[in-house]
């Protein structure tokens, strides 16, 4: 479909006797903040230079704009900026002759495009000063500037608030919010920074080992399954009552409350009726909030066990 920016099909990389990517299927579309989450060695830093042909897939494809990366990665990558760890800047240059050098390298662009990619980070103020005054956080924008350089329509970013303190990480937060909303460009973020992701990203998929966990929009991802927190009296009694529902989990928190897991066929209103009329008093019955972070760590909780079992 003409909406689809980045296809990831069955991606395999094997390195020696260890499988780095093994069978990956991601779909990025036009308009996504796509945040790519995973543990360290999950295969994420892989993934991204598969992407931008760095590495030769052992298996499957990258197409972006409709065409494979390693088979085709001038066509392929024509429309990509990307920001892959940290950025290759000169320090003893000035902003803008860093990025005035990396527009010759890419072909040259014009003096506006630097001003422009300058304007959208924030730097402009600061263009004229040599690099090694610069801040981490100002290093960082500028080398999303670098990665916007040529106006492309998708732009990977590999952990680009690795190392910056919580204002630093503000501003990146916000650069990104802009490049999508305000600059219509599709971004895929590669984070361990679980909350960041969760207030920028409008879709995200999990890895682990190499292979998807899980993947889908944000908002979604956090309502598959709604959970709430029951006062109730007898709440061991509640809590075997309840279990006998198809579809429903509970257990019991240290304060004697009840957190109950509802599956799509029920909702809070149905399991308050059902414990009332099976002889239980409700005194409170609230919503809990779940967090992407909490998501997360449920994946890797199931992949832990499974590894234990196996």
């Amino acid at each position: 479909m003409d909406d689809i920016v980045l296809e990831v099909h069955e991606l395999k990389k094997q390195f020696g006797s260890i499988k780095a990517v093994d069978g990956l299927d991601l779909e990025v579309r036009r308009g996504d903040v796509f945040g790519f989450l995973g543990p360290n060695g999950a295969g994420k830093s892989t993934t991204i230079r598969a992407m931008a042909g760095l590495v030769r897939p052992s298996g499957g494809e990258v197409r972006i704009f409709g065409h494979d990366v390693w088979h085709n990665r001038k066509k392929a990558l024509s429309h990509v900026g990307m920001l892959i760890e940290s950025p290759g800047l000169y320090r003893y240059l000035t902003g803008r002759q860093n990025l005035e050098l990396f527009a010759e390298l890419a072909g040259g662009v014009c003096a506006g495009d630097i001003k422009r990619a300058l304007d959208i980070v924030g730097l402009s103020d600061r263009a004229d000063d040599k690099v090694k005054n610069y801040s981490h956080g100002m290093r960082q924008r500028l080398g999303v500037a670098q990665a916007i350089l040529c106006q492309p329509k998708l732009v990977v970013l590999d952990e680009p608030t690795d190392g910056l303190d919580p204002q630093g990480m503000k501003e990146i937060r916000e650069l990104i919010r802009s490049l999508a909303e305000e600059h219509n460009i599709t971004v895929f973020l590669s984070s361990h920074l679980l909350h960041e992701v969760e207030q920028v990203c409008t879709k995200v998929a999990v890895i682990h080992k190499g292979r998807k966990l899980a993947d889908g929009k944000v908002s979604e991802i956090l309502a598959r399954r709604g959970r709430v927190r029951i006062t109730v009296d007898r709440p061991n009694d509640a809590m075997r009552a309840i279990t006998e529902i198809e579809g429903v989990r509970a257990e019991l928190s240290e304060d004697s409350r009840l957190s109950v897991e509802i599956g799509p066929d029920y909702d809070a209103a149905e399991i308050n009726k059902f414990l009332v009329e099976n002889g239980f008093r409700v005194s409170a019955l609230v919503p809990e909030v779940t967090s992407l972070e909490e998501f997360y760590f449920s994946l890797m909780g199931k992949e832990s066990a499974k590894t234990n079992q196996a």
